[in-house]
């Protein structure tokens, strides 16, 4: 349904679109009809106004030419009636004169009021003219006003139209980007998630393979140990039946035979449960491999977004402080030449302060190896507390040393066993870093790479000397006193497991937790073959007269010290050495790292900063 409400939606868009393109221009036709209509109207309006105003005024001229005649008449009369007058008061008496002339001063008494009558009444009626002039000027103007605001009343509706059509246009194109962009997003979503399986599943691939190169050379082990373990209860059982067959006779071979189906399905039944326990062990150590991995990519998923906010802060203070650093410079300038006996005093006082400092010590003779115990220490640490040989027994670390605080190879190796801390502590494991750094050091550099491992101040150079690391390098070819990068595995009992002499700081710490990881796996697959081997040791022993239960017992106690003594420390030295070597080119088992040779710089890959700024101490 869904689909079909799709598909007919679809459908309908571009009806509506054609619908509209075509009312468009229907639209401003109408617009433009009603324009020339409204201007029609107007220019008539003018038009008739126009003829009103030569109507009005032809009027006027007329009502005016009649008055003039009017008056030009009035003023023939009197004249022509004095002539009349004159002629007849000529003929009459003197009397009639005087009588005519009060007559004729009465009459010019008349005229003169007719005449500001007549005056009167122009004013009047142009007074009248022009208020009916101004009237009409009124109601064209008021016309015209009208006229223009519909006029401006059609061209906003016209113009909200059009505004509404573009803001609807602009909508549908902005659905449209919007509807792209998300699809966009969600190709590109797949596309990461895509990369990410395959990348996981190399990794899988790669740990498997791994695993089960380790698998089968524990096998191949076991399998040496158990044949040797079979020629030797061979040879015991063939001396112990020879005694056995002298001494007694069938009774007692029917009791052996007994004693040893018994021993068989005992051995089986432990077999059994020790193969039950390998393949569980197997089980978990794939379930910590993968619980690592997820947290380291969840870890490295942080250092980035932690990064990116970092790089951000990074710019937004550069800014300020570059605003800053302008105003300040000009203060410094100003406070320099008021501190200038200040800051003599305060290099005095430095130059007394490095004078006091113990002066740095030569090259350590101690060469630690595999099996040795544990030199004794009680270094501060950054976090306030303070770790020794002591009280750190019983539980399993690893010491690594590093030349100095904030340079690129220490770094990079500080921030992998940080991202790795959680993995070391699910084998029980605590990470401790060492250098000749001050505590003030250490918490910067802690605060500034966002670091979790725990990292001492040897500044006495004790604990640095007692394990053979403050020792002599080479360095750009040039003979050396400093800091040799080393790690040190510790064990519960206070014992060296593994040395490592590092020539690379980038994947070193990754190397020891596999190391670490391997041994494990290692211990618990010895650990259930020794079983089986006393349980079948015990079951032939119940057989055996007791001399020749003594002398095997000797014998076999000789040939396991022999055994731990040899391939433990063989293992040790060829595997957990972090030159990368195979084993037939591991160094001996007194010395589980190579020595810095002549020409041979063992920071060389490491990064020359480091070496450099530890150089620069010496």
């Amino acid at each position: 349904m869904a689909k079909t409400k799709k598909k007919a939606a679809g459908k309908k868009a571009p009806a509506r679109k054609k619908a509209a393109a075509k009312k468009k221009p229907a639209r401003k036709k109408t617009a433009a009809k009603k324009k020339t209509a409204a201007k029609k109207k107007t220019a008539a309006k003018k038009k008739t106004a126009a003829k009103k105003k030569t109507a009005a005024k032809k009027k006027t001229a007329a009502k005016k030419k009649t008055a003039a005649k009017k008056k030009t008449a009035a003023k023939k009369k009197p004249a022509k009636k004095k002539a009349a007058a004159k002629k007849k008061a000529a003929k009459k008496k003197p009397a009639k004169k005087k009588a005519a002339k009060k007559k004729t001063a009465a009459k010019k008494k008349k005229t003169a009021a007719k005449k500001k009558t007549a005056a009167k009444k122009k004013t009047a009626a142009k007074k009248k003219t022009a208020a009916k002039k101004k009237a009409a000027k009124k109601k064209t103007a008021a016309k015209k006003k009208a006229a223009k605001k519909k006029t401006a009343a059609k061209k906003k509706t016209a113009a909200k139209k059009k505004t509404a059509a573009k803001k609807k246009t602009a909508a549908k194109k902005k659905a449209a980007k919007k509807k792209t962009a998300a699809k966009k997003k969600t190709a590109a979503k797949k596309k990461t998630a895509a990369k990410k399986k395959t990348a996981a599943k190399k990794k899988t691939a790669a740990k498997k393979k791994t695993a089960a190169k380790k698998k089968t050379a524990a096998k191949k082990k076991t399998a040496a140990k158990k044949k040797a373990a079979k020629k030797k209860t061979a040879a015991k059982k063939k001396g112990a039946k020879k005694k056995t067959a002298a001494k007694k006779k069938g009774a007692k071979k029917k009791t052996a035979a007994k004693k040893k189906t018994a021993a068989k399905k005992k051995t089986a039944a432990k077999k059994k449960t020790a193969a039950k326990k390998k393949t569980a062990a197997k089980k978990k150590t794939a379930a910590k491999k993968k619980t690592a991995a997820k947290k380291k990519t969840a870890a490295k998923k942080k250092t980035a977004a932690k990064k990116k906010t970092a790089a951000k802060k990074k710019t937004a203070v550069k800014k300020k402080t570059a605003k800053k650093t302008a105003k300040k410079a000009a203060k410094k300038k100003a406070a320099k030449k008021v501190a200038a006996p200040k800051t003599a005093k305060k290099k005095a006082a430095k130059k007394k302060a490095a004078k006091k400092k113990a002066a740095k010590p030569g090259p350590s003779t101690v060469e630690l190896a595999v099996g040795d115990a544990v030199p004794s220490f009680d270094l501060p640490a950054d976090d306030g507390e303070r770790y020794s040989s002591d009280g750190l027994r019983g539980t399993r670390y690893v010491v690594y040393f590093y030349p100095r605080d904030n340079t690129s190879g220490c770094t990079t190796e500080a921030k992998e066993f940080s991202e790795r801390l959680e993995a070391f502590g699910e084998l029980g494991v605590k990470i401790f870093g060492v250098s000749t750094d001050s505590l003030e050091s250490h918490a910067k550099f802690r605060a500034k790479h966002d670091l979790t491992v725990t990292l001492l101040a040897d500044t006495d150079y004790a604990m640095s000397i007692a394990f053979g690391a403050w020792g002599a390098k080479q360095m750009y070819g040039k003979a050396v006193v400093g800091m040799i990068r080393s790690t040190y595995v510790i064990g519960a009992d206070g014992t060296i497991e593994a040395k490592y002499i590092v020539r690379k700081a980038a994947g070193h710490a990754p190397k020891v937790l596999e190391d670490l990881l391997a041994a494990g796996d290692d211990a618990s697959g010895e650990d259930a073959g020794e079983a089986a081997d006393a349980s079948a040791e015990a079951a032939d022993g119940e057989v055996a007269a007791p001399e020749a239960a003594d002398e095997g017992s000797s014998e076999d106690a000789s040939a396991d010290e022999a055994g731990d003594d040899a391939p433990a420390e063989t293992d040790d030295s060829a595997s957990r050495d972090d030159a990368g070597a195979p084993a037939e080119d591991a160094p001996a088992a007194d010395d589980a790292g190579p020595e810095p040779e002549a020409g041979d710089d063992s920071a060389s890959s490491d990064g020359d900063s480091d070496d450099a700024g530890d150089a620069s101490e010496d």
